[in-house]
């Protein structure tokens, strides 16, 4: 440990790139007498970067190690002191400020400028250290440029490959548990009063979620790096909401002797109409979602004829929905379990055509705000819809079933329809977006008809 006595300073800088360097400037310069230490790297990535064309300043092509050099000779030339150290902890509670670095040095501060820049995580392998510099770069921004036209791989993501299998579990978990949630309300809902029930969940649920969107929004805006804490207290939750499931009286199914991996799919064969009924969901969703996908493309971007502020496009793509579903999803639950169930399709999907109309081709912001509007109130009724009514067709025992393979059919096209809706965005227009989910829907509703007219009774599969 070293003994070496405690060094002050008006402003301490840690890092040596391109920002710390340029801060030492004009820090010094403003006579504050500041303190650099650098690492075991100084200089940082664009020491190892050989051509360098977009510093400004530089008409021809520099070298990244000279461009550095040059920085740190100025740095010291107007009067910053040099120390080579790793800065191990800094303790920002108490004033001066304190760091320590790892030769026992500590160091206090009135200010401290911390600009430790990134590090590449390299492969390591031969082929990699003998063409670094000359193919091979860490620097998207720095080095992109000189790759342009050409075939590029892309080795790595930082923490992603930690990232995507942990989303991978923790959105097989969410769809397991549709299916289950949808026998538990089918056991525990009474037929008269499911929606309504249905519907008071969801009211909590959309309550819970804007409150904490609004709080955890404010905790990423003060430091980015809370969202471990925020996906903590998530996991923390998703284990007390199972622990509440586990607490639910047990819902008994069938046993069967055979488990087929696609097994009830068997359903989509044997049951006319939930066949025909599926097959008007799906219709429906693509629409919906070729729409829904462009939302907030169609408003932010210039070229369609709106310039709107951030604010405004937050409210009427993000909060106005949420309120209308708010507003009109109890309403939505009592007539879900009074109104015959074709007829309550036939007018939610009324209201999500009438949000297409009136967003895509209305003019003007009560257009905009009058479409969404009706897409809000739309999507209030289509959850309790959507979860519920494989409940009112499927057999007590086979609720679970039904659901899985409403929940695999909606998976399907919530994959394929962004992939579809931004390409044509983009070469035809969004008003093309908005006139194939429109007529989509109506085909939806059309082929719901003939089960109305025909009063096909509902809970037929189940009776």
């Amino acid at each position: 440990m070293s003994q070496n006595p405690t060094k002050h300073t008006k402003v301490l800088i840690i890092g040596s790139g391109p920002a710390g360097y340029t801060a030492a400037v004009y820090a010094a310069r403003a006579m504050l007498n500041p303190i650099l230490v650098y690492g075991s790297e100084p200089g940082g990535q664009l020491t190892t970067t050989t051509d360098v064309e977009n510093y400004p300043g530089f008409a021809d092509v520099i070298q990244g190690p000279w461009l550095m050099d040059q920085m740190k000779e100025q740095a010291k030339a107007v009067g910053t002191e040099m120390i080579e150290d790793h800065i191990g902890s800094v303790n920002l509670k108490s004033t001066p400020f304190e760091a320590i670095g790892d030769s026992g040095q500590k160091f206090t501060a009135d200010s401290i400028i911390i600009s430790t820049g990134a590090q590449a995580r390299w492969l390591n392998i031969k082929s990699e250290q003998e063409f670094r510099g000359y193919g091979v770069s860490a620097c998207a921004t720095c080095d992109g440029f000189f790759f342009k036209d050409k075939e590029v791989a892309v080795i790595g993501g930082g923490s992603f490959m930690v990232f995507l299998p942990a989303m991978v579990v923790a959105l097989l978990c969410i769809t397991l548990s549709i299916p289950l949630m949808s026998q538990i309300y089918r056991k525990h809902y009474p037929d008269r009063s499911r929606g309504r029930l249905f519907a008071s969940t969801a009211v909590v649920r959309k309550a819970s979620a804007l409150i904490v969107a609004l709080v955890f929004g404010k905790v990423l805006e003060n430091d980015l790096d809370n969202f471990r804490l925020i996906l903590l207290i998530y996991a923390i939750c998703c284990v007390l909401m199972a622990g509440c499931v586990l607490a639910i009286k047990p819902v008994y199914l069938r046993r069967s002797n055979q488990v087929r991996l696609f097994g009830a799919l068997e359903h989509l064969r044997k049951d006319r109409v939930f066949r025909s009924l599926l097959t008007s969901w799906m219709i429906l969703g693509f629409g919906n979602l070729l729409c829904w996908s462009i939302f907030v493309e169609y408003v932010s971007n210039p070229d369609y004829g709106y310039e709107l502020t951030e604010f405004t496009i937050a409210f009427i793509t993000g909060s106005l929905p949420e309120i209308m579903f708010l507003l009109t999803v109890v309403i939505w639950g009592v007539i879900f379990d009074r109104v015959n169930f074709f007829l309550v399709r036939m007018i939610l999907n009324a209201f999500f055509m009438g949000g297409v109309l009136f967003y895509f081709f209305g003019q003007g912001m009560w257009a905009l705000c009058v479409g969404i509007s009706l897409h809000g109130i739309g999507r209030a009724g289509g959850n309790i819809a959507w979860s519920l009514w494989v409940t009112m067709f499927a057999k007590a025992d086979q609720v679970a079933e039904y659901m899985s393979v409403h929940t695999f059919m909606c998976g399907v096209r919530g994959v394929i329809a962004p992939f579809v809706a931004f390409p044509v965005i983009a070469l035809l227009g969004p008003r093309v977006i908005g006139g194939a989910g429109f007529i989509l829907i109506m085909i939806a509703t059309l082929m719901i008809w003939p089960h109305l007219r025909g009063k096909t009774p509902v809970g037929v599969s189940g009776s």
